[in-house]
């Protein structure tokens, strides 16, 4: 410990002892060795391993390259549940099962929340069940790829299309060299398919685009015809849009997740 920390440690114990209590969280700097608590317990030491920083409950704020690991994994810190601010991982793997994190985005795994600087949200129902997730190679130059979402139950049908070419739309994060195309959604089930040319039909209905979104589309390793195409695709996103009397059908935010869907056409 240096002079200087151990002249603030000294200090803050006599404040402490002498009643006062410092308010971490608000203002009021720690040295890199002390670990930083809730208010209410005074507790204005170091801890054993010198660097630790307790992070939730009115605690202190993690750095910019952390995130709060809640002692009970899921919590988001509620009921008063503190954690410890943790490096955020530098590499995640690329498989997609699709989680919520505390700031109610979606991510592909606890992984990439943790690397975004949350935890996972257990109780949160940000990805809604129901429908089926489709993707189809579309021939042409540049290539395509589109991913619908075709929900019967809900006579709905969502599609987003993908391109290879640079420039991604909607806030979604997609492969290297890809880039967001469009997005819709449609009053009609049948609008989530493919001609026989291989294009996307003209809607029958009603159709909308989304204002925003967010997550991920991530391809498989391999490559089919002529190394354009992905195999293989899985998605973590949501869409939204911005429903009025006109469209009453369209959902406020609509969720695309599911992994290793066959690109039908992408490979032999």
């Amino acid at each position: 410990m240096s002079a200087l920390a151990s002249f603030n440690s000294l200090v803050r114990r006599s404040l402490v002892s002498a009643g006062v209590v410092i308010a971490v969280g608000l203002g009021v700097a720690c040295t890199s060795d002390e670990t930083t608590t809730n208010p209410a317990t005074v507790d204005a030491g170091t801890d054993s391993g010198g660097t630790r920083i307790i992070c939730g409950a009115g605690a202190a704020l993690c750095a910019g390259n952390e995130w709060c690991a809640y002692e009970l994994v899921g919590s988001c810190g509620k009921d008063g549940q503190r954690g410890t601010c943790t490096v955020r991982p530098p590499n995640c793997a690329t498989d997609c099962p699709a989680v919520c994190g505390c700031d109610g985005k979606i991510y592909c795994n606890a992984c990439e929340a943790q690397a975004g600087g949350t935890d996972v949200d257990k109780a949160r129902a940000c990805l809604p069940g129901g429908g089926e997730i489709l993707a189809f190679a579309l021939p042409g130059d540049p290539a395509k790829v589109a991913v619908l979402k075709k929900d019967e139950a809900r006579s709905l049908c969502v599609r987003l299309t993908l391109v290879a070419r640079l420039g991604s739309r909607y806030g979604l994060d997609v492969p290297s060299e890809w880039g967001v195309d469009g997005a819709e959604a449609t009053n009609d089930p049948a609008d989530c398919s493919v001609t026989s040319t291989g294009t996307l039909p003209t809607p029958k209905g009603a159709n909308l685009g989304p204002v925003n979104g967010q997550g991920r589309v991530t391809f498989s390793a391999d490559r089919g015809q002529a190394g354009k195409y992905p195999c293989s695709l899985s998605i973590a996103a949501r869409l939204q849009f911005e429903p009025s009397p006109s469209v009453p059908w369209v959902p406020t935010v609509e969720a695309l997740s599911a992994q290793n869907v066959n690109v039908a056409g992408g490979c032999p």
